[in-house]
């Protein structure tokens, strides 16, 4: 496979700026709940990468709609989108 390498601005690779394994994540905890959790990250399977996301939004139509499809069966809760 082909290696990228990215340099920040700073001079730290993204590698060597972002070491935690940890990922933030909306949770659908209850209806009418919704919390913002730090969860672990699974490990990559042999055949993927790992992105370091440095920016996100939320899109209200994405998550609206995974929120109605779980309150349709109350016991899928927790429910964490994307």
């Amino acid at each position: 496979g082909q290696h990228v390498s990215m340099v920040t601005n700073n001079g730290a690779t993204p590698a060597t700026r972002f070491m935690s394994r940890d990922v933030r994540a909306i949770v659908f905890t209850a209806p009418g709940q919704i919390e913002l959790r730090t969860l672990a990250a699974a490990d990559p399977w042999p055949d993927q990468v790992v992105v370091t996301t440095i920016l996100t939004t939320v899109s209200p139509g994405t998550e609206l709609c995974v929120l109605a499809e779980a309150l349709e069966s109350k016991d899928r809760f927790p429910v964490i989108p994307g």
